[in-house]
C-alpha cells in the first residue's frame, strides 16, 4: 500500500515536471518566434509604379534590416561595453548571449515595424505616411530616417520619391530635459557615420541630400540636428571636415552663436570661420549661450599639452590668426555670457547667488582664461603662446573679472 502511494507521489511528480518543462519550452518557442519569426519573411510584393532600380534598392535596405540590423545592434552594444569597461582596442571582446538578445530585441522594436512599413509601402505604391516607429526613449524613427542611418541611401531617395517625409524629425525624450532632436534623413548624410559601420565618400552623401533638397526637404526644419550634424563632421575630423557645413550655408542653413563658438577652435575651419565673418552672418557678440565666441576660443589654451600632443594638434598655428580675426570683426574682448553677469540692478543677493548656481555660463573673462592657462602651462611653447595671447586681448582692451 505504501509502495503503490509513493509510485504514485513520483508519477504526479514527474507529469507535472513534464508538464512544467513543456510549458517552458512552449514559453521559449512562442518567445523565439516573436523575436526572430518576422525576419523569416520574404521580400516585398511591389506596385506597378515602383521602377527596378527602386525595387532593387528597397529589397536591399528591407533584406540589410532582417538580416544584419541585429548584428549591427551587437557591434553598437559591444561598442558601448568597451567604453564603460575601458577595454583596450587591442583586447578582444566576445558578445554573449546577453548582448545577442538585447541586440535581438532592439531589431525586433525598431527593424521589424520599419520592415512591415516596407512592405504595406512597396504594395501600395505611396510612401507617404504619418505612421512612426518608437522604442525606449526614441520616438519618431520612420522608414527614411532608417534607411539615412544605415546608408541605404537609394533606398531613401526612393522613399522620399514615394512621399515619405525628407523633413521627419526622430527625438529623444527626458524627464529633464524634454524632447531633443536625434535624427532626420539628411543628418547622417551631413555626419558621414552609419550604424553599420560602413563609409561613404561625401560627394555620393551630396548628391542624395540634394536630391532630398529637390523633393521639399529643409535643412532649416530642425532647430538643431542638422547643424550639430555639421559640427561632427569636424569634430569627428573626417576627411570632408568643413564640407557639409559649406554646402548646408549654399543652401540656406542657418549657423548660430553655438556653432560659431565651435568652428572656431579648430585650425581647419578658418575658411569657414572667414566666411561667417565676412558675412557677418553670426552675431559675435552674442552672449546668450553658456559661452561666447573669444571665451570658447580661449579655453583651447586650457587643455593639457604634453610635446606629442602640441606637434600634433599645433595650436599656435590657429589661435593668434583666429582671435585677431575675431577681434577685427568686433567681438568684445570684455564679453561673458548673460547669465554669468555682475549682480542686476534689482537683483537680491540670494537671486544673483541662485542664478549663478543655475547657471553652466562661463563667468571669467577671456584675460582670466588666458591668464589661467599661462599658470597651468608646462611646454614652454605653450607658455609663449599664452603670453602673446594676453597681450593681443590687452591691446584691444580686455580686463579681467576683477577690473
Amino acid at each position: 500500500m505504501c509502495k503503490q502511494k509513493f509510485y504514485k507521489i513520483c508519477r504526479y511528480i514527474g507529469y507535472s515536471l513534464a508538464g512544467l518543462l513543456i510549458a517552458l519550452c512552449l514559453a521559449a518557442g512562442g518567445g523565439a518566434i516573436w523575436l526572430w519569426g518576422w525576419t523569416w519573411k520574404g521580400s516585398p510584393t511591389f506596385h506597378e509604379n515602383w521602377t527596378p532600380e527602386e525595387r532593387a534598392a528597397i529589397t536591399e535596405f528591407d533584406v540589410h534590416l532582417r538580416k544584419q540590423y541585429s548584428s549591427d545592434a551587437v557591434a553598437a552594444i559591444m561598442a558601448h561595453v568597451r567604453a564603460f569597461c575601458e577595454i583596450p582596442d587591442g583586447d578582444s571582446v566576445s558578445p554573449g548571449i546577453k548582448e545577442r538578445l538585447a541586440a535581438a530585441y532592439v531589431a525586433r522594436m525598431v527593424a521589424a515595424p520599419v520592415s512591415g512599413m516596407l512592405h504595406r509601402f512597396a504594395e501600395s505604391g505611396d510612401a507617404a505616411s504619418s505612421e512612426t516607429v518608437s522604442f525606449d526613449r526614441v520616438q519618431g524613427l520612420t522608414p527614411a530616417i532608417v534607411a539615412a542611418q544605415t546608408g541605404h541611401l537609394k533606398a531613401l531617395e526612393a522613399l522620399v520619391k514615394h512621399g515619405a517625409d525628407p523633413n521627419a524629425i526622430a527625438f529623444i525624450t527626458d524627464e529633464y530635459t524634454g524632447s531633443m532632436e536625434v535624427d532626420t534623413p539628411i543628418s547622417p548624410l551631413l555626419y558621414g557615420r552609419y550604424t553599420t559601420g560602413r563609409s561613404l565618400p561625401w560627394e555620393t552623401r551630396r548628391q542624395t541630400a540634394e536630391f532630398l533638397l529637390a523633393h521639399g526637404g529643409n535643412l532649416n526644419a530642425s532647430q538643431r540636428i542638422n547643424k550639430l550634424s555639421c559640427d561632427m563632421a569636424l569634430m569627428l575630423r573626417t576627411p570632408e571636415r568643413i564640407a557639409p557645413w559649406e554646402w548646408a550655408l549654399n543652401h540656406g542653413m542657418r549657423m548660430t552663436p553655438g556653432n560659431l563658438n565651435l568652428i572656431v577652435c579648430f585650425a581647419e575651419a578658418r575658411p569657414l570661420l572667414e566666411r561667417v565673418l565676412r558675412e557677418k552672418s553670426v552675431d559675435v557678440n552674442d552672449c546668450s549661450s553658456t559661452r561666447t565666441v573669444l571665451q570658447s576660443l580661449l579655453c583651447v589654451l586650457l587643455g593639457h599639452y604634453d610635446e606629442e600632443r602640441w606637434r600634433e594638434e599645433q595650436p599656435e598655428k590657429m589661435m593668434e590668426a583666429h582671435l585677431d580675426m575675431l577681434l577685427a570683426a568686433g567681438a568684445d574682448p570684455n564679453l561673458i555670457p548673460k547669465e554669468a553677469e555682475p549682480q542686476r540692478p534689482g537683483e537680491s543677493e540670494e537671486e544673483y547667488k541662485e542664478r549663478l548656481n543655475n547657471s553652466d555660463a562661463l563667468k571669467d573673462t577671456p584675460l582670466d582664461i588666458a591668464t589661467k592657462a599661462l599658470k597651468r602651462a608646462e611646454l614652454p611653447a605653450h607658455r609663449e603662446l599664452c603670453r602673446r595671447m594676453i597681450e593681443k586681448l590687452k591691446l584691444a582692451g580686455a580686463v579681467t573679472g576683477t577690473e
